[in-house]
């Protein structure tokens, strides 16, 4: 069986004239013909930059000494089983020691101060912060730094003295604190 592609002597009903028509089918074939290309330059774009990234598991958070709203995050390799239930999905195994090491940061979190989270401030109203994947504990009136509820995409990248610093990107759970004047209730 062969194909080929159309060449269109008319357009379609409304603005796609036959130029138009043989523009798309041009630069259709112009994208599946150079697939491997553009798949190479996306890979060297982050080249240098990124050294590895995979799903993780965040497992507990820490928070950091002298910091406000800011935890170091441990997490654990994550392997999603398929939704649909056919077979596992196969992710590429991570090769760097940022997988073994265990110990991730939220860039999310990196300005964090006592009153502003995330540039919001959370003086007014009474809001309270807890570590990504963390569920509020009412009795307590506390964020438990452990189990924490989230797996995340993990990147790797390197700082200037050669170390890697695995990092993710995402928001923290906020409780507004004031029920009387705002409702209450996260």
């Amino acid at each position: 069986m062969t194909w080929n592609r159309p060449i269109f002597d008319s357009g379609l009903f409304g603005s796609a004239n036959r130029t138009v028509c043989n523009l798309w089918t041009r630069g259709a074939a112009l994208a599946e013909d150079n697939a491997e290309t553009f798949a190479w330059a996306r890979r060297e774009m982050a080249a240098g930059a990124i050294r590895d990234l995979g799903l993780v598991q965040l497992q507990t958070a820490t928070l950091i000494t002298g910091a406000n709203n800011r935890w170091k995050y441990e997490f654990v390799p994550f392997y999603p089983t398929n939704q649909n239930g056919i077979a596992d999905i196969i992710t590429v195994l991570p090769s760097h020691t940022a997988f073994s090491n265990q110990v991730a940061y939220n860039l999310r979190e990196w300005f964090n101060t006592a009153t502003l989270v995330d540039n919001m401030d959370i003086s007014v109203p009474p809001a309270s912060v807890g570590p990504v994947g963390s569920r509020y504990n009412a009795g307590t009136g506390s964020w438990p730094g452990s189990p924490l509820y989230a797996v995340v995409q993990l990147r790797v990248v390197l700082d200037k003295a050669g170390r890697e610093f695995p990092y993710f990107d995402r928001p923290n759970p906020v409780r507004c604190e004031d029920s009387f004047e705002f409702g209450g209730g996260e």
